[in-house]
Protein backbone atom coordinates (compact mmCIF):
# COMPACT_ATOMS: atom_id res chain seq x y z
CA UNK A 1 0.00 0.00 0.00
CA UNK A 2 3.05 2.13 0.89
CA UNK A 3 4.43 1.77 -2.78
CA UNK A 4 1.05 2.67 -4.11
CA UNK A 5 0.03 5.68 -2.28
CA UNK A 6 3.56 7.13 -3.55
CA UNK A 7 3.15 6.25 -6.87
CA UNK A 8 -0.41 7.93 -6.75
CA UNK A 9 0.77 10.75 -4.63
CA UNK A 10 4.31 11.31 -7.62
CA UNK A 11 1.38 10.78 -10.23
CA UNK A 12 -1.12 13.39 -8.90
CA UNK A 13 1.77 15.87 -8.44
CA UNK A 14 2.54 15.44 -12.51
CA UNK A 15 -0.70 15.73 -13.86
CA UNK A 16 -1.64 18.57 -11.05
CA UNK A 17 1.49 20.40 -11.97
CA UNK A 18 1.18 20.04 -16.10
CA UNK A 19 -2.80 20.63 -15.33
CA UNK A 20 -1.76 24.15 -13.56
CA UNK A 21 0.60 25.33 -16.72
CA UNK A 22 -2.36 24.06 -19.38
CA UNK A 23 -4.68 26.49 -17.44
CA UNK A 24 -2.63 29.08 -17.39
CA UNK A 25 -0.91 29.17 -20.71
CA UNK A 26 -4.97 28.44 -21.71
CA UNK A 27 -6.57 31.48 -20.04
CA UNK A 28 -3.93 33.19 -22.15
CA UNK A 29 -4.32 32.30 -25.22
CA UNK A 30 -8.27 32.50 -24.60
CA UNK A 31 -7.79 36.03 -24.83
CA UNK A 32 -5.68 36.14 -27.54
CA UNK A 33 -6.93 33.44 -29.95
CA UNK A 34 -10.70 33.71 -31.40
CA UNK A 35 -12.93 30.93 -31.43
CA UNK A 36 -12.16 30.61 -35.01
CA UNK A 37 -8.77 29.81 -34.35
CA UNK A 38 -9.08 27.46 -31.90
CA UNK A 39 -12.14 25.67 -33.74
CA UNK A 40 -9.53 25.44 -36.81
CA UNK A 41 -6.59 23.66 -34.70
CA UNK A 42 -9.22 21.51 -33.36
CA UNK A 43 -9.94 20.21 -36.99
CA UNK A 44 -6.26 19.59 -38.23
CA UNK A 45 -5.28 17.91 -34.51
CA UNK A 46 -8.58 15.97 -34.94
CA UNK A 47 -7.40 14.30 -38.15
CA UNK A 48 -3.41 13.88 -37.17
CA UNK A 49 -5.21 12.17 -33.87
CA UNK A 50 -7.25 9.57 -35.97
CA UNK A 51 -3.81 8.62 -37.73
CA UNK A 52 -2.14 8.31 -34.58
CA UNK A 53 -3.62 5.46 -33.23
CA UNK A 54 -1.47 3.38 -35.11
CA UNK A 55 1.37 4.57 -33.77
CA UNK A 56 1.02 1.52 -31.07
CA UNK A 57 0.27 -0.99 -32.53
CA UNK A 58 0.53 -3.59 -29.41
CA UNK A 59 3.39 -1.95 -28.42
CA UNK A 60 1.85 -0.82 -25.11
CA UNK A 61 0.54 -3.63 -24.10
CA UNK A 62 3.61 -5.99 -25.00
CA UNK A 63 5.43 -3.46 -22.91
CA UNK A 64 3.23 -3.36 -19.90
CA UNK A 65 1.53 -7.08 -20.22
CA UNK A 66 4.31 -9.65 -20.96
CA UNK A 67 5.53 -11.47 -18.20
CA UNK A 68 9.07 -12.22 -19.78
CA UNK A 69 10.21 -8.91 -21.74
CA UNK A 70 13.31 -9.96 -23.79
CA UNK A 71 15.63 -7.56 -25.86
CA UNK A 72 14.10 -9.18 -29.05
CA UNK A 73 10.71 -8.13 -27.85
CA UNK A 74 12.06 -4.50 -27.08
CA UNK A 75 14.09 -4.20 -30.19
CA UNK A 76 11.56 -5.44 -32.39
CA UNK A 77 8.58 -2.52 -29.83
CA UNK A 78 11.23 -0.12 -31.57
CA UNK A 79 11.12 -1.51 -34.84
CA UNK A 80 7.41 -1.26 -34.91
CA UNK A 81 6.89 1.87 -33.46
CA UNK A 82 9.67 3.61 -36.06
CA UNK A 83 7.95 2.07 -39.07
CA UNK A 84 4.35 3.17 -38.07
CA UNK A 85 5.54 6.64 -37.59
CA UNK A 86 6.73 6.89 -40.63
CA UNK A 87 3.85 5.33 -42.15
CA UNK A 88 1.81 7.72 -40.05
CA UNK A 89 3.80 11.26 -41.23
CA UNK A 90 3.88 10.24 -44.81
CA UNK A 91 -0.03 9.52 -44.89
CA UNK A 92 -0.48 12.82 -42.77
CA UNK A 93 1.56 14.89 -45.27
CA UNK A 94 -0.22 13.40 -48.16
CA UNK A 95 -3.93 13.91 -46.52
CA UNK A 96 -3.16 17.40 -45.49
CA UNK A 97 -4.14 19.07 -48.71
CA UNK A 98 -7.26 17.10 -48.96
CA UNK A 99 -8.31 17.57 -45.61
CA UNK A 100 -7.76 21.23 -46.37
CA UNK A 101 -9.74 21.38 -49.41
CA UNK A 102 -12.85 19.40 -47.67
CA UNK A 103 -12.82 22.19 -44.81
CA UNK A 104 -12.03 25.04 -47.44
CA UNK A 105 -9.30 26.43 -45.30
CA UNK A 106 -5.86 26.14 -46.04
CA UNK A 107 -5.23 26.16 -42.20
CA UNK A 108 -6.10 22.97 -41.71
CA UNK A 109 -3.17 21.90 -44.06
CA UNK A 110 -0.36 23.79 -41.98
CA UNK A 111 -2.00 22.60 -38.85
CA UNK A 112 -0.94 18.89 -39.91
CA UNK A 113 2.07 19.24 -41.60
CA UNK A 114 3.51 21.01 -38.34
CA UNK A 115 2.16 18.40 -36.05
CA UNK A 116 3.10 15.54 -38.26
CA UNK A 117 6.66 16.47 -37.31
CA UNK A 118 5.90 15.17 -33.70
CA UNK A 119 6.19 12.01 -34.44
CA UNK A 120 9.43 11.81 -35.01
CA UNK A 121 10.10 11.23 -32.04
CA UNK A 122 6.74 10.19 -29.97
CA UNK A 123 8.14 6.51 -30.95
CA UNK A 124 10.67 6.86 -28.49
CA UNK A 125 8.83 8.78 -25.95
CA UNK A 126 6.05 5.99 -25.84
CA UNK A 127 8.54 3.24 -25.46
CA UNK A 128 10.07 4.75 -22.68
CA UNK A 129 6.51 5.57 -20.84
CA UNK A 130 5.49 2.24 -21.16
CA UNK A 131 8.79 0.82 -20.30
CA UNK A 132 8.48 3.44 -16.90
CA UNK A 133 4.95 2.21 -16.16
CA UNK A 134 6.10 -1.35 -15.88
CA UNK A 135 8.71 -1.00 -13.47
CA UNK A 136 6.60 2.15 -11.62
CA UNK A 137 9.23 4.74 -12.11
CA UNK A 138 6.22 7.32 -11.57
CA UNK A 139 9.25 10.15 -10.49
CA UNK A 140 10.78 9.91 -13.85
CA UNK A 141 6.97 9.62 -15.77
CA UNK A 142 6.64 12.96 -13.47
CA UNK A 143 9.47 14.34 -14.75
CA UNK A 144 8.77 13.84 -18.47
CA UNK A 145 5.23 15.03 -18.73
CA UNK A 146 6.08 18.09 -16.41
CA UNK A 147 9.23 19.36 -19.15
CA UNK A 148 6.54 19.05 -21.82
CA UNK A 149 4.13 20.72 -20.75
CA UNK A 150 6.21 24.06 -19.57
CA UNK A 151 7.39 23.23 -23.41
CA UNK A 152 4.03 23.31 -25.12
CA UNK A 153 2.91 26.30 -22.77
CA UNK A 154 5.76 28.46 -23.44
CA UNK A 155 5.62 28.04 -27.20
CA UNK A 156 2.75 28.45 -27.24
CA UNK A 157 1.96 31.78 -25.26
CA UNK A 158 5.10 33.30 -26.92
CA UNK A 159 4.48 32.62 -30.48
CA UNK A 160 0.42 33.79 -29.74
CA UNK A 161 2.13 36.82 -28.54
CA UNK A 162 4.13 37.10 -31.92
CA UNK A 163 0.95 36.90 -33.92
CA UNK A 164 1.01 33.46 -35.01
CA UNK A 165 -2.77 32.26 -34.72
CA UNK A 166 -3.72 29.10 -34.62
CA UNK A 167 0.02 27.65 -35.34
CA UNK A 168 1.36 28.66 -32.37
CA UNK A 169 -1.32 25.58 -30.50
CA UNK A 170 0.76 23.55 -33.91
CA UNK A 171 4.28 24.48 -33.01
CA UNK A 172 3.16 24.27 -29.12
CA UNK A 173 1.98 20.40 -29.69
CA UNK A 174 5.81 19.91 -31.39
CA UNK A 175 7.70 21.16 -28.67
CA UNK A 176 5.49 19.32 -26.09
CA UNK A 177 6.81 15.94 -27.88
CA UNK A 178 10.41 17.38 -28.07
CA UNK A 179 10.27 18.49 -24.30
CA UNK A 180 9.29 14.97 -23.16
CA UNK A 181 11.83 13.12 -25.54
CA UNK A 182 14.86 14.78 -23.81
CA UNK A 183 13.75 13.30 -20.46
CA UNK A 184 13.36 10.15 -21.92
CA UNK A 185 16.36 9.97 -23.50
CA UNK A 186 17.76 10.12 -19.97
CA UNK A 187 15.46 7.75 -18.60
CA UNK A 188 15.52 5.11 -21.01
CA UNK A 189 16.15 1.85 -20.44
CA UNK A 190 20.00 1.04 -20.97
CA UNK A 191 19.36 -2.97 -20.43
CA UNK A 192 18.38 -3.28 -23.64
CA UNK A 193 19.62 -2.63 -27.46
CA UNK A 194 18.27 0.29 -29.01
CA UNK A 195 18.79 -1.58 -32.80
CA UNK A 196 15.35 -1.81 -34.61
CA UNK A 197 14.44 -5.10 -34.90
CA UNK A 198 11.37 -6.83 -36.30
CA UNK A 199 12.24 -10.13 -34.65
CA UNK A 200 9.49 -10.43 -32.78
CA UNK A 201 6.65 -9.05 -34.49
CA UNK A 202 4.59 -11.77 -34.70
CA UNK A 203 3.61 -11.44 -30.75
CA UNK A 204 2.92 -7.75 -31.47
CA UNK A 205 0.93 -8.19 -34.65
CA UNK A 206 -1.53 -10.52 -32.59
CA UNK A 207 -2.12 -7.61 -30.01
CA UNK A 208 -1.63 -5.31 -32.22
CA UNK A 209 -4.41 -5.73 -34.60
CA UNK A 210 -7.01 -6.08 -32.16
CA UNK A 211 -5.80 -2.75 -30.12
CA UNK A 212 -5.14 -0.64 -33.30
CA UNK A 213 -8.72 -1.14 -34.58
CA UNK A 214 -10.41 -0.76 -30.91
CA UNK A 215 -8.01 2.42 -30.61
CA UNK A 216 -8.95 3.90 -34.11
CA UNK A 217 -12.84 3.14 -33.52
CA UNK A 218 -12.66 4.70 -30.26
CA UNK A 219 -11.07 7.95 -31.84
CA UNK A 220 -13.45 8.13 -34.81
CA UNK A 221 -16.08 8.28 -32.37
CA UNK A 222 -14.19 11.27 -30.28
CA UNK A 223 -12.93 13.23 -32.52
CA UNK A 224 -16.08 13.39 -34.97
CA UNK A 225 -17.82 15.51 -32.87
CA UNK A 226 -15.14 17.95 -34.06
CA UNK A 227 -15.13 17.02 -37.51
CA UNK A 228 -18.75 16.55 -38.20
CA UNK A 229 -18.97 19.93 -36.25
CA UNK A 230 -16.27 21.41 -38.22
CA UNK A 231 -17.87 20.75 -41.64
CA UNK A 232 -21.27 21.62 -40.73
CA UNK A 233 -21.52 24.68 -38.50
CA UNK A 234 -17.63 26.01 -39.27
CA UNK A 235 -14.87 26.64 -37.24
CA UNK A 236 -16.62 29.06 -34.40
CA UNK A 237 -18.65 26.18 -33.29
CA UNK A 238 -15.32 24.06 -33.35
CA UNK A 239 -13.60 26.60 -31.26
CA UNK A 240 -16.32 26.91 -29.07
CA UNK A 241 -17.40 22.87 -28.76
CA UNK A 242 -13.22 22.38 -27.79
CA UNK A 243 -13.76 25.29 -25.03
CA UNK A 244 -16.43 23.10 -23.34
CA UNK A 245 -14.97 20.05 -23.63
CA UNK A 246 -11.97 21.86 -22.09
CA UNK A 247 -13.75 22.92 -19.19
CA UNK A 248 -15.00 19.44 -18.19
CA UNK A 249 -11.22 17.85 -19.43
CA UNK A 250 -9.96 19.53 -16.15
CA UNK A 251 -11.66 16.67 -13.87
CA UNK A 252 -10.20 14.29 -16.62
CA UNK A 253 -6.34 15.63 -16.48
CA UNK A 254 -6.72 16.39 -12.94
CA UNK A 255 -7.95 13.52 -10.94
CA UNK A 256 -9.05 10.39 -13.60
CA UNK A 257 -6.00 10.84 -15.99
CA UNK A 258 -3.81 11.03 -12.50
CA UNK A 259 -5.30 7.49 -11.39
CA UNK A 260 -4.96 6.02 -14.57
CA UNK A 261 -1.23 4.95 -15.53
CA UNK A 262 -0.88 3.85 -11.55
CA UNK A 263 -3.88 1.82 -12.05
CA UNK A 264 -2.51 0.09 -15.27
CA UNK A 265 0.10 -0.51 -13.63
CA UNK A 266 -1.11 -2.23 -10.24
CA UNK A 267 -3.74 -4.27 -12.62
CA UNK A 268 -0.95 -5.75 -15.13
CA UNK A 269 0.98 -6.53 -12.16
CA UNK A 270 -1.87 -8.50 -10.10
CA UNK A 271 -2.49 -10.22 -13.50
CA UNK A 272 1.20 -11.73 -14.07
CA UNK A 273 0.55 -12.61 -10.15
CA UNK A 274 -2.59 -14.62 -11.12
CA UNK A 275 -4.36 -11.97 -8.49
CA UNK A 276 -8.49 -11.76 -9.52
CA UNK A 277 -9.17 -8.42 -10.54
CA UNK A 278 -13.00 -7.94 -9.44
CA UNK A 279 -12.51 -6.92 -6.13
CA UNK A 280 -9.86 -4.53 -7.20
CA UNK A 281 -11.87 -3.41 -10.28
CA UNK A 282 -14.86 -2.67 -8.22
CA UNK A 283 -13.00 -0.89 -5.32
CA UNK A 284 -11.35 1.54 -7.72
CA UNK A 285 -14.89 2.38 -9.44
CA UNK A 286 -16.55 3.11 -6.14
CA UNK A 287 -13.14 5.54 -5.19
CA UNK A 288 -13.27 6.76 -8.66
CA UNK A 289 -16.77 8.05 -9.09
CA UNK A 290 -16.75 9.56 -5.04
CA UNK A 291 -14.11 12.17 -6.51
CA UNK A 292 -14.90 12.52 -9.96
CA UNK A 293 -18.82 12.85 -10.29
CA UNK A 294 -18.84 15.44 -7.69
CA UNK A 295 -16.68 17.20 -9.40
CA UNK A 296 -18.16 17.03 -13.03
CA UNK A 297 -21.75 17.72 -11.06
CA UNK A 298 -19.71 21.11 -9.96
CA UNK A 299 -19.02 21.77 -13.52
CA UNK A 300 -22.10 21.66 -15.04
CA UNK A 301 -23.91 23.33 -12.08
CA UNK A 302 -20.92 26.53 -12.10
CA UNK A 303 -20.20 26.17 -15.76
CA UNK A 304 -20.91 30.09 -16.41
CA UNK A 305 -18.83 31.72 -13.87
CA UNK A 306 -16.01 28.63 -14.32
CA UNK A 307 -16.02 29.91 -18.23
CA UNK A 308 -16.08 33.30 -17.81
CA UNK A 309 -13.09 33.48 -15.60
CA UNK A 310 -11.06 31.04 -17.35
CA UNK A 311 -11.90 31.53 -20.81
CA UNK A 312 -13.37 35.13 -21.05
CA UNK A 313 -16.66 36.55 -22.48
CA UNK A 314 -16.18 35.52 -26.18
CA UNK A 315 -16.99 32.15 -25.02
CA UNK A 316 -19.99 32.23 -23.70
CA UNK A 317 -21.56 29.90 -26.50
CA UNK A 318 -19.30 27.30 -24.56
CA UNK A 319 -21.41 27.12 -21.25
CA UNK A 320 -24.57 25.16 -22.25
CA UNK A 321 -22.96 22.37 -24.35
CA UNK A 322 -20.15 22.63 -21.00
CA UNK A 323 -23.46 21.31 -18.80
CA UNK A 324 -23.78 18.92 -21.13
CA UNK A 325 -21.07 17.38 -21.64
CA UNK A 326 -20.39 17.52 -17.86
CA UNK A 327 -23.27 14.77 -17.72
CA UNK A 328 -21.92 13.10 -20.58
CA UNK A 329 -18.40 12.45 -18.34
CA UNK A 330 -20.12 11.85 -15.59
CA UNK A 331 -21.77 8.73 -17.22
CA UNK A 332 -18.48 7.87 -18.84
CA UNK A 333 -16.99 7.62 -15.84
CA UNK A 334 -18.58 4.42 -14.76
CA UNK A 335 -16.47 2.83 -18.05
CA UNK A 336 -13.25 4.92 -17.61
CA UNK A 337 -11.64 2.01 -16.19
CA UNK A 338 -12.61 -0.40 -18.64
CA UNK A 339 -9.53 0.20 -20.90
CA UNK A 340 -7.23 -0.07 -18.07
CA UNK A 341 -8.89 -3.84 -17.48
CA UNK A 342 -8.42 -5.03 -21.58
CA UNK A 343 -4.99 -3.68 -21.53
CA UNK A 344 -3.97 -5.31 -18.57
CA UNK A 345 -4.95 -8.57 -19.15
CA UNK A 346 -4.10 -8.75 -22.49
CA UNK A 347 -8.11 -8.56 -23.74
CA UNK A 348 -7.70 -6.89 -26.89
CA UNK A 349 -9.82 -9.00 -29.22
CA UNK A 350 -12.79 -7.89 -26.74
CA UNK A 351 -12.22 -3.96 -26.73
CA UNK A 352 -11.74 -4.63 -30.75
CA UNK A 353 -15.42 -6.01 -30.83
CA UNK A 354 -17.14 -3.90 -28.37
CA UNK A 355 -15.80 -1.12 -30.26
CA UNK A 356 -16.52 -2.39 -33.63
CA UNK A 357 -20.00 -2.77 -32.30
CA UNK A 358 -20.69 0.88 -30.45
CA UNK A 359 -18.68 2.99 -32.50
CA UNK A 360 -21.25 2.88 -35.92
CA UNK A 361 -24.06 3.96 -33.62
CA UNK A 362 -22.13 6.17 -31.58
CA UNK A 363 -21.78 8.05 -35.13
CA UNK A 364 -25.21 8.02 -35.94
CA UNK A 365 -26.36 9.59 -32.64
CA UNK A 366 -24.18 12.72 -34.37
CA UNK A 367 -24.90 12.79 -37.62
CA UNK A 368 -28.49 12.98 -36.61
CA UNK A 369 -27.72 15.53 -33.72
CA UNK A 370 -25.48 17.92 -35.55
CA UNK A 371 -28.27 19.74 -37.59
CA UNK A 372 -29.74 21.07 -34.47
CA UNK A 373 -26.94 22.81 -33.69
CA UNK A 374 -23.95 23.12 -31.17
CA UNK A 375 -26.25 21.84 -27.71
CA UNK A 376 -27.54 19.18 -29.61
CA UNK A 377 -23.89 17.74 -30.42
CA UNK A 378 -22.92 17.92 -26.69
CA UNK A 379 -26.59 16.49 -25.94
CA UNK A 380 -25.37 13.64 -28.28
CA UNK A 381 -22.32 13.44 -26.30
CA UNK A 382 -24.33 12.16 -23.58
CA UNK A 383 -26.40 9.11 -25.62
CA UNK A 384 -22.85 8.32 -26.71
CA UNK A 385 -21.48 7.76 -23.31
CA UNK A 386 -24.37 5.49 -22.32
CA UNK A 387 -24.13 3.42 -25.08
CA UNK A 388 -20.68 2.66 -24.80
CA UNK A 389 -20.49 2.01 -21.17
CA UNK A 390 -23.48 0.07 -21.07
CA UNK A 391 -21.57 -2.09 -24.42
CA UNK A 392 -18.40 -2.62 -23.22
CA UNK A 393 -19.69 -3.24 -19.32
CA UNK A 394 -21.08 -6.54 -20.22
CA UNK A 395 -17.57 -7.58 -21.81
CA UNK A 396 -15.66 -6.29 -18.76
CA UNK A 397 -18.12 -8.07 -16.08
CA UNK A 398 -16.58 -11.54 -18.42
CA UNK A 399 -13.63 -10.75 -17.60
CA UNK A 400 -13.35 -9.86 -14.23
CA UNK A 401 -16.24 -11.77 -13.46
CA UNK A 402 -18.31 -8.92 -11.77
CA UNK A 403 -22.13 -8.37 -11.77
CA UNK A 404 -24.45 -5.62 -12.11
CA UNK A 405 -25.77 -6.12 -8.57
CA UNK A 406 -21.91 -5.22 -7.45
CA UNK A 407 -21.57 -2.19 -9.88
CA UNK A 408 -24.44 -0.63 -7.80
CA UNK A 409 -22.91 -1.87 -4.16
CA UNK A 410 -19.72 -0.03 -4.99
CA UNK A 411 -21.24 3.29 -6.43
CA UNK A 412 -24.42 3.71 -4.81
CA UNK A 413 -22.23 5.91 -1.78
CA UNK A 414 -20.87 7.59 -5.03
CA UNK A 415 -24.12 8.66 -6.05
CA UNK A 416 -25.19 9.87 -2.76
CA UNK A 417 -22.24 11.97 -1.73
CA UNK A 418 -22.62 13.75 -5.41
CA UNK A 419 -26.42 14.67 -5.08
CA UNK A 420 -24.92 16.29 -1.38
CA UNK A 421 -22.22 18.07 -2.97
CA UNK A 422 -24.58 19.61 -5.65
CA UNK A 423 -27.01 20.74 -3.03
CA UNK A 424 -25.07 23.57 -2.03
CA UNK A 425 -24.25 24.90 -5.83
CA UNK A 426 -28.04 24.16 -6.32
CA UNK A 427 -28.95 26.87 -3.88
CA UNK A 428 -26.26 29.46 -4.61
CA UNK A 429 -28.23 29.21 -8.43
CA UNK A 430 -31.24 29.88 -6.73
CA UNK A 431 -30.60 32.25 -4.59
CA UNK A 432 -27.44 34.16 -5.68
CA UNK A 433 -27.36 33.43 -9.62
CA UNK A 434 -23.71 34.12 -11.19
CA UNK A 435 -23.88 37.19 -13.59
CA UNK A 436 -21.38 38.96 -15.71
CA UNK A 437 -21.13 41.50 -12.69
CA UNK A 438 -20.64 39.20 -9.94
CA UNK A 439 -18.68 35.97 -10.93
CA UNK A 440 -16.33 35.06 -8.07
CA UNK A 441 -18.83 35.19 -4.96
CA UNK A 442 -21.33 32.05 -5.98
CA UNK A 443 -18.67 30.25 -7.13
CA UNK A 444 -16.25 30.40 -3.92
CA UNK A 445 -20.23 29.94 -2.30
CA UNK A 446 -20.66 26.94 -4.26
CA UNK A 447 -17.19 25.30 -4.04
CA UNK A 448 -17.29 25.85 -0.33
CA UNK A 449 -21.12 24.57 0.06
CA UNK A 450 -20.29 21.73 -2.80
CA UNK A 451 -17.47 20.75 -0.70
CA UNK A 452 -18.88 20.28 2.95
CA UNK A 453 -21.87 18.54 1.31
CA UNK A 454 -19.55 16.04 0.02
CA UNK A 455 -17.36 15.57 2.63
CA UNK A 456 -20.41 15.25 5.22
CA UNK A 457 -21.64 12.53 2.58
CA UNK A 458 -19.00 10.65 3.16
CA UNK A 459 -17.68 10.64 6.42
CA UNK A 460 -21.74 9.76 7.30
CA UNK A 461 -21.91 6.88 4.72
CA UNK A 462 -18.37 5.77 5.61
CA UNK A 463 -17.34 5.75 1.83
CA UNK A 464 -14.05 3.64 1.60
CA UNK A 465 -12.45 6.71 0.00
CA UNK A 466 -12.38 7.95 3.74
CA UNK A 467 -10.62 5.13 4.94
CA UNK A 468 -8.00 6.11 2.27
CA UNK A 469 -7.61 9.41 3.23
CA UNK A 470 -7.08 8.35 6.47
CA UNK A 471 -4.52 5.85 5.90
CA UNK A 472 -2.31 9.21 4.05
CA UNK A 473 -2.59 11.01 7.31
CA UNK A 474 0.36 9.68 8.95
CA UNK A 475 2.40 9.90 6.09
CA UNK A 476 1.79 13.18 5.73
CA UNK A 477 3.02 14.00 9.48
CA UNK A 478 6.00 12.25 8.76
CA UNK A 479 6.62 14.58 6.36
CA UNK A 480 6.29 17.76 8.39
Amino acid sequence: MSGTLTALGLSFLERYTALALGIASTIVLSRILTPEDTGLFSIGVALTALLAQFRDFGVGTILIQTKDLTDDKFRTTLGVSAITALLIMTVIVLGSGPAGDFYEDPGVTRVMLVTALSFAVIPFNSIVMFWLRRQMQFTALCQMTITGALCHAATGVGLALLDFGYMSLAWATVANSVGTALVAFFYRPRQFSYVPSLKEWRTIASLGLYQTVASMCQEIALRSADLLTGRALGMAAVGHLSRANGLVSLVNQSLIAAIMPVALSLFALKQRSGDLLGVAYLRGLGLMTAVAWPAFAFLGLMAFPLIRILFGDQWDVAVEPARLIALAAMVSCLGVLHPIVYQATGSMRQLMNVQLLVTPLKLAVLFGSVRFGLPAVAAGLIVNSVIDVAISQVAVNRIVGTRLVELGAATWKSLVATIASAAGPLLVLVYLPPTPDQLWQPLILAALGGGLGWLGALFALRHPIVGELLKLLPRVRRTK
